[in-house]
């Protein structure tokens, strides 16, 4: 009994650290996920404000209609730039949870097992 209450403690600090570890990676991404997402919200006002005063100087100065494909040409590009990083920075975030959901995995396989074992424990000495 007393390696069984040392084993189960020693898994119990594990789990902790396994949870606490766990946290601190989630909010390491999900920081880091909400900063590129800023970023790209950024970039991306910044393409509009630019999109939006060439089309008014444009207009004001009554530009010939493909004045605009070298600005529309370069937004275009620029959002889908924006679009291949946010995409990229989903599937970093998606590939990181998996990746932490497989590492917690084993030690809540092990608690459930040595918290089986514990109950049938207590249920033989009970029985005694």
């Amino acid at each position: 009994a007393d390696a069984a209450t040392r084993a189960r403690e020693l898994l119990f600090c594990q789990i902790a650290r396994c949870k606490d570890r766990f946290t601190t990676q989630c909010a390491e991404l999900t920081n880091e996920f909400e900063s590129d997402e800023r970023a790209i919200e950024t970039s991306a006002t910044s393409c509009l404000a630019a999109s939006a005063t060439s089309r008014r100087a444009a207009m004001e100065t009554l530009a010939p209609s493909d004045a605009l494909d070298d600005v529309a040409r370069r937004v275009a590009h620029e959002t889908s730039a924006l679009v291949i990083a946010s995409s990229d920075g989903a599937r970093k975030l998606g590939s990181s949870l998996v990746s932490l959901l497989a590492a917690a995995a084993p030690a809540l396989d092990a608690q459930a097992e040595m918290e089986a074992r514990a109950a049938e424990a207590g249920a033989a000495a009970h029985a005694r």
